[in-house]
């Protein structure tokens, strides 16, 4: 067996990996599991690099991740075990130094704090988390977020709002 075929990605061994974290009872990655994956990683729920990792495996649900979404994504990234996965978290963080990906996953960001599809914006309380995770130590949005949890007119901010 030759040194490089250590580094080549097993779909079957992916596929290995979301059993470990599934529901036992259905074909999805539940909170429970999503927490342990995470935790395996080394990665703190609250990181942004949390959101970062669902918009690459383009996660629908937050704290949860269906097989095609699992599988899929990380085939995709060619990233088969919880090794591989780590080694590529500073990575997946410096997406959000690139311009054309940090507006993507702050859209995305918007579009997954939804508490469902249908509406057409988010609680005051997740975009002001999604702004201290996104954005954080930037006087502006500081004095935005403080403006949010103030103010008494607005409950929601709308995806125009949002991108604005």
């Amino acid at each position: 067996m030759s040194r490089s075929s250590s580094k080549e990605f097993s779909l079957k061994k992916l596929e290995k990996l979301f059993e470990k974290y599934k529901d036992p009872e259905e074909d999805y990655m539940e909170a429970d599991g999503v927490m342990s994956f995470l935790e395996d990683l080394s990665v703190s729920p609250s990181d942004v690099v949390t959101l970062v990792l669902a918009w690459l495996l383009e996660a629908q649900e937050m704290g949860a991740f269906s097989r095609e979404e699992f599988v899929g994504g990380f085939e995709r990234l060619k990233l088969d075990s919880i090794d591989k996965i780590k080694m590529q978290i500073d990575n997946f963080r410096d997406e959000l130094k690139k311009p054309k990906s940090f507006r993507k996953i702050y859209l995305f960001s918007f579009n997954f704090a939804k508490e469902n599809p249908d509406r057409k914006n988010i609680d005051l309380q997740s975009a002001d988390q999604l702004l201290s995770l996104l954005i954080p130590d930037d006087p502006q949005i500081e004095r935005f977020r403080e403006f949010m949890k103030t103010q008494l007119d607005y409950k929601v901010v709308n995806k125009d709002q949002w991108m604005g």
